[in-house]
C-alpha cells in the first residue's frame, strides 16, 4: 500500500538532487516542442502513378508492390489516394521518448507553445531544496504524459502527540500543455497509513499553489511558508486528535459522506456499503496498529475516512483488471478528483 503520490511515480527517494530524480523518474531529455500539424486526404487517384481507386495500379508504381509474404490484388485503394495537407494555426506537441528513443505526439496546441522544460523546473526545485536541507521524495509522469510531477520531503516529521507524526512534501506540478499552469503546492502524508491528508489551514497556500516562473520568483515565499507550515499543521491535527467522538456520531458523518443504498438497489451495492461501514468502525475504534492511539477522536475519524477512500474502494477487482492501472486510476483520484473532494469534504466537517 503506498501513498497517491508514490503509487504515480516511476521513482521514489534514492536521488540526492531533483536532476537526478528526474532522470530515474524517466522525465530528463523529453525535449517537447511544436510541430505543424497535417491531415491526410483522400483524393481518389493513387499518389505515386495516378490511377483511379479500383483500378490497377501502374506497372512499375511503388505502392502497387507486393511486400514479401504479403499478398495484393494490385488495386488501388483509398490509403493509396492520400496526400498531405497542413492545418494552419494547430500544433502537435512532440517529445522524445527516453525508453525507445522514438517521437511520441502527447497532443496538439491551437498557438506555436513550447513549454518550459522538465528540468527547468527542476532546477526551481533545486533551489527550495537547498535552502530547506529538503530530501527528494517521488517523481513521475501525469495527464497521459502532458505533465510530470517532482517532490521533496521536508527533513523532519510532523509531530503530532506522542504517538503519530506527518510528513510534509513540496511538490512541482510541471505542465506541458497551456491550458494547465505549473505550479508548486503543499502536500501532508501519514506515513503511517500511506494517506494524503486533506489539511488546509487559513490565509495559506496549504489549499492552493505557488505559481513559480522558472526564473525562480516566489522561491523565497515557498521556503519561508514551508518553514512556518509545520507547526501550523501540528495545531490543526492535534485539535482534531484531543476532540473524542462517539461511534454514533463517526457513523452518522460517514451516512453524509456515503449514503446509504435505496431500498431498491440491487444486493452487490448494499453490501458493499455494509463492507466499507465494518472497515470504517474497525479503524475509527483504532483497532489496528496503524490507528492505535487515536481512536475514537476526531483525528482518528479523519485517518479511518481517508484510509477508506483512497485504498479500499470496496470493489472486488475482475480477473482481468489490471492491478497497476487500478492503483495509478485511485491515486489520481485521491489527488485530483472525487476522492480528493470526499477527504477535503471530511476535513471540513471534522475541523468545525
Amino acid at each position: 500500500m503506498k501513498d497517491a503520490w508514490s503509487a504515480l511515480a516511476t521513482a521514489v527517494n534514492g536521488s540526492r538532487t531533483p536532476l537526478e530524480l528526474l532522470g530515474k523518474a524517466g522525465l530528463k531529455g523529453w525535449d517537447v516542442r511544436p510541430e505543424p500539424v497535417f491531415a491526410w486526404v483522400p483524393t481518389g487517384t493513387c499518389s505515386e502513378c495516378g490511377k483511379q481507386v479500383g483500378t490497377k495500379h501502374a506497372a512499375k508504381c511503388f505502392l502497387g508492390g507486393v511486400e514479401p509474404g504479403e499478398e495484393s490484388d494490385g488495386l488501388v485503394d483509398a490509403d493509396d489516394t492520400t496526400e498531405s495537407v497542413e492545418v494552419p494555426g494547430w500544433y502537435a506537441l512532440v517529445r522524445n521518448n527516453p525508453e525507445t528513443g522514438g517521437i511520441e505526439s502527447i497532443g496538439a496546441v491551437a498557438r506555436e507553445f513550447t513549454p518550459e522544460s522538465f528540468e527547468r523546473r527542476a532546477g526551481v526545485l533545486a533551489e527550495i531544496a537547498k535552502e530547506l536541507k529538503a530530501k527528494c521524495s517521488a517523481a513521475g509522469p501525469l495527464w497521459n504524459n502532458t505533465g510530470a510531477f517532482m517532490s521533496l520531503r521536508m527533513p523532519e516529521p510532523i509531530k503530532i502527540g506522542k504517538v503519530d507524526q506527518l510528513e510534509l512534501r513540496i511538490v512541482c506540478l510541471a505542465s506541458l500543455t497551456p491550458g494547465r499552469q505549473s505550479v508548486i503546492k503543499f502536500s501532508v502524508v501519514r506515513p503511517a497509513s500511506n494517506t494524503v491528508q486533506p489539511i488546509t489551514l487559513p490565509e495559506s497556500q496549504m489549499g492552493g499553489a505557488f505559481s513559480v516562473g522558472v526564473d525562480g520568483s516566489h522561491v523565497s515565499a515557498i521556503t519561508g511558508w514551508a518553514e512556518s507550515a509545520p507547526q501550523q499543521i501540528a495545531e490543526v491535527a492535534n485539535k482534531l486528535k484531543a476532540k473524542r467522538m462517539t461511534l454514533a456520531e463517526f457513523e452518522a458523518l460517514c451516512e453524509k459522506l456515503w449514503t446509504s443504498p435505496a431500498e431498491t438497489a440491487n444486493t452487490w451495492l448494499k453490501e458493499q456499503h455494509e463492507r466499507r461501514k465494518a472497515m470504517l468502525r474497525v479503524i475509527f475504534n483504532g483497532d489496528l496498529d496503524m490507528f492505535a492511539g487515536i481512536g475514537k477522536t476526531r483525528w482518528g475519524a479523519l485517518q479511518a475516512i481517508l484510509t477508506v477512500a483512497q485504498h479500499l474502494p470496496h470493489v472486488e477487482l475482475k480477473n482481468d483488471d489490471d492491478p497497476a492501472e487500478t492503483a495509478r486510476a485511485r491515486a489520481e483520484s485521491t489527488l485530483f478528483g472525487p476522492a480528493a473532494k470526499l477527504c477535503a469534504s471530511a476535513f471540513e466537517k471534522l475541523a468545525v
